[in-house]
């Protein structure tokens, strides 16, 4: 049988990126990679597995190095994608079988996939045979979208459902992937052992003797039951759902091998300290498709026995406290953005640009953000040049695009930069797939990858939030507060210090004020960051949120402990751009000052 209009997004690959103008007087450039990362003591606490992102050189996305046996491949990062995918010519070399047919829409037009099961992958380090016995992706033909890749092939995508299941963090500005397994998320709340209080067998009451009650233990990922003279032991994978937990059983000592049968199923939910577990634990004498149970109900023929837990003893729960990782984001300066979840298809992100209203995939697929072009229309923004999108259906031309400002949620992108830069493209046929075939509501776009980038987005898949902040911010730590000049260097000439009259630079409320006593200038700033040097972007602080905002002037910045350096350019000379480098040459326009913590 052949199952149509499943997959809707893994949408581009911008192969024109570089023709795409900075609508600001620069080009954004990306932020560098800090030596540490924040977040991975919290995570490791929680159970993830720390996966590094590999920078495409080719292109701005996010790949992975994975390994199916010993074949060992590249797959790029994908939130757009709601399936894993595997290049065709991949899934021929590894011997594996394509199933159904499966036939999308995407940008460049229709085009087919093909469903096929593997044993298991390693993601970076993350196993994922300890998270199921075998591993559900799609094949496609990549030879159409790799054919101009000059430098770096990739062999397919991990998509949403991979990242979805696995409760995925992807930190941009660490570029890390975090996975951890779903038993992994569900340990903290049924680790222990529990005493049986009630149940049912075959549609009957089941007796419970006080004296001799089934007990339950989960310790060392594993589930053990004593009831009467019956023992059982496995090793148990997780399917979460939405109020409840199927669990699948196996030998333990089979988890890694070649093969894994599973010998029985279960369906369990936990709630104010009582656990419900409805079991199969002999799969060969269960009513056939009822193997693995879907309720918690035990008619007579089923082969199901319910049991009610209680904990042993009482277990002193620990304080409610706020999510770590949202309160560690927040400390430093991130905005939390809700992401809405269609079905198991995606995220999207509701956000405005003035007063319009519109919804964009969230996909780190998409090498920059795309909006349909109607939508472009109807905000009467003017095209700037020709763009192509690659995609598994083919080619199709577009325009770049020119924003001054958008919302998402409560993050605003003024905040960052003049404009922001995007492409336009007609979202029709996609649109008439998602709201025909899967019954949703239309797209206006997507927010990809290079925006994701800059703002250093964390998305977290377990709470359904994508955070953000400013390059600023992310600076702002290290160069907040008072500095006093040790040195000038003005337009040619070393200018003399005066003591009496030093030259301050104050940082302070996100704004940059420089005096000497006498003049002084105070600015708003945005800030790009690349291999420790910040471009400073300077304007009118009153008219950063305008309609319009354009920059009066700019500089470098480079910090390094107590010794902060800034070249600007002031203008009023033969070279009044933004400094190339710490230099103040005759005739340049350009005053270099270094200067030390004012203590």
């Amino acid at each position: 049988m052949n199952r149509a209009w499943m997959h809707i997004t893994s949408l581009l690959v911008l192969t024109l990126l570089a023709a795409v103008p900075a609508s600001g007087q620069q080009k954004p450039t990306l932020p560098e990679r800090p030596a540490a990362d924040p977040l991975r003591g919290i995570l490791q606490k929680k159970g993830y597995t720390a996966v590094p992102l590999l920078k495409d050189t080719d292109r701005p996305r996010f790949n992975i190095d994975c390994k199916i046996g010993t074949e060992v491949f590249r797959l790029h990062l994908d939130t757009g994608a709601d399936s894993s995918l595997l290049d065709a010519a991949l899934v021929k070399k590894l011997g594996l079988k394509q199933g159904d047919k499966i036939e999308s829409v995407a940008i460049g037009g229709t085009h087919k996939s093909y469903e096929i099961s593997l044993r298991g992958m390693s993601i970076g380090d993350f196993d994922t045979r300890t998270v199921a016995n075998s591993l559900g992706l799609r094949s496609v033909d990549y030879s159409k979208v790799n054919v101009d890749r000059k430098v770096q092939q990739v062999q397919g995508a991990l998509g949403n459902g991979a990242l979805r299941i696995n409760s995925a963090v992807i930190d941009y500005s660490a570029r890390t992937l975090y996975l951890r397994t779903p038993l992994d998320g569900l340990w903290p709340e049924i680790a222990g052992t529990w005493v049986a209080t009630g149940g049912r067998e075959e549609g009957r009451e089941r007796k419970i003797d006080p004296k001799a009650p089934p007990k339950l233990e989960f310790k060392n990922n594993r589930f053990h039951l004593t009831d009467g003279a019956n023992q059982y032991g496995f090793g148990m994978h997780v399917q979460p759902g939405k109020d409840h937990s199927t669990l699948m059983f196996f030998d333990p000592e089979q988890e890694l091998a070649k093969e894994l049968v599973y010998k029985a199923g279960g369906r369990m939910k936990v709630s104010d300290g009582k656990l419900t577990i409805c079991l199969c634990l002999d799969l060969t004498k269960a009513k056939k498709g009822a193997e693995f149970p879907d309720d918690f109900k035990t008619a007579a023929g089923s082969g199901h026995l319910l049991l009610e837990f209680r904990r042993e003893k009482d277990v002193e729960q620990p304080v409610a406290v706020a999510d770590p990782l949202r309160a560690a984001l927040i400390k430093k300066g991130y905005t939390a953005v809700p992401l809405v979840e269609v079905g198991d298809k995606g995220f999207i992100v509701e956000c405005k640009c003035g007063t319009e209203k519109l919804r964009l995939v969230l996909d780190t697929g998409a090498e920059i953000s795309a909006l349909d072009k109607g939508f472009v229309q109807k905000l009467g923004l003017k095209p700037q040049n020709d763009v192509t999108a690659t995609g598994f259906g083919g080619v199709v031309e577009g325009v770049g695009i020119s924003l001054r400002g958008l919302r998402i949620g409560d993050f605003d992108t003024r905040t960052t930069i003049n404009a922001l830069d995007a492409a336009a493209f007609d979202f029709t046929a996609i649109n008439a797939a998602i709201v025909q075939h899967l019954k949703l509501k239309p797209i206006d776009g997507l927010l990809g990858h290079w925006d994701l980038e800059i703002l250093s987005a964390v998305i977290d898949y377990s709470t359904r939030t994508l955070y953000l902040r400013t390059p600023l911010q992310s600076l702002w730590p290290s160069i907040e507060g008072r500095w006093v000049a040790t040195h000038i260097h003005d337009d040619g000439q070393e200018r003399p210090l005066d003591p009496k009259a030093p030259l301050k630079l104050e940082l302070k409320d996100n704004r940059f004020h420089l005096t000497d006593g006498v003049g002084d200038v105070n600015f708003g700033m945005h800030v790009r960051s690349d291999k420790g040097v910040h471009t400073l972007l300077f304007f009118d602080p009153e008219k950063e949120l305008g309609e319009e905002l354009g920059y009066s002037t700019s500089g470098l910045l480079k910090v390094a402990g107590d010794k902060l350096t800034v070249c600007l350019s002031l203008g009023g000379a033969t070279n009044t751009g933004i400094p190339d480098d710490f230099k103040a040459p005759a005739k340049s326009g350009r005053l270099l000052v270094e200067f030390r913590r004012d203590k």
